[in-house]
């Protein structure tokens, strides 16, 4: 399948909440990204100049450089994140161009690599917490399901005394 890695035996398809997306030209900040994205068990998604990778690939967090993605393919984007909320965070690199005419949340202009990493680290602790939360209040759910269930089995059955 499609996005689909093998990893210690296991099969695991990319998520947007282990997902990084990049598309810049300063080398460094990739090898710098790559190695935080390394470091918080994240994947890291390279767009590609010319086609709608921002758009199509769930990511947490998106590093662009608007001149690479083309100003046609940007101005959809825009339009696709006014459309549908625009709830992916991206950072924009070229902050030489100044700041979009299209509003949208969840975006920051910044080339401050120090900034970048920071904004990235914490977003994803911020997901992890989330993600733990939830899971931790699903499975002590499922768990007093599970003893309630028994238990209601256990007087039915006469066992309770």
């Amino acid at each position: 399948m499609k996005n689909e890695i093998i990893i210690n035996g296991k099969s695991h398809r990319y998520s947007w909440l282990n997902t990084v997306f990049i598309q810049v030209a300063d080398y460094d900040l990739v090898a710098k990204i790559g190695e935080t994205v390394q470091e918080l068990n994240c994947d890291l998604e390279i767009g590609r100049k010319g086609f709608p990778d921002l758009m199509a690939v769930p990511f947490f967090i998106g590093i662009v450089d608007r001149r690479l993605v083309g100003s046609k393919m940007w101005e959809e984007t825009l339009d696709f994140r006014k459309e549908y909320g625009g709830h992916k965070h991206l950072i924009i690199v070229d902050i030489e161009n100044g700041v979009d005419t299209v509003k949208t949340k969840n975006v920051v202009y910044t080339d401050s690599h120090d900034q970048i990493l920071d904004i990235i680290t914490n977003k994803k602790k911020w997901l992890n917490r989330i993600e733990f939360i939830y899971y931790n209040r699903v499975y002590n759910w499922f768990r007093w399901k599970r003893l309630y269930l028994s238990d209601t089995w256990d007087r039915l059955l006469g066992r309770d005394q």
